[in-house]
């Protein structure tokens, strides 16, 4: 596996304001009008977020995950995973519990 370098704050910040996030929301969007590959993409940036904001690694994040670098990378490429390893990913991010309010 290839070492990445922690991500600092003024970086995660910078990426954040680019994707189009803030600390405490996401962007709306017209999901119906979207293509398939735009709410995986979407899917993607959000992962990347909470990754970012808990200062993990891409390489970190997918050990404790149990996945590899490469499925990691798939939904910021509009390329979809499983929900098992979406699962498992928000799981490491701590982010399961928030994302599951939002499907009830």
């Amino acid at each position: 596996m290839k070492a990445s370098a922690t991500p600092s704050a003024t970086a995660c910040n910078a990426r954040q304001k680019a994707d189009g996030y803030t600390a405490n929301d996401l962007p709306l969007k017209n999901w119906i009008a979207m293509s398939d590959k735009a709410p995986v993409g979407q899917i993607g940036k959000y992962v990347r977020h909470y990754r970012l904001e808990q200062n993990k690694t891409q390489d970190t994040l997918a050990e404790k995950a149990g996945i590899s670098h490469s499925t990691l990378s798939l939904p910021k490429r509009g390329e979809s995973v499983t929900l098992g390893t979406l699962i498992q990913v928000l799981r490491v991010l701590d982010q399961i519990a928030k994302t599951l309010i939002y499907l009830k």
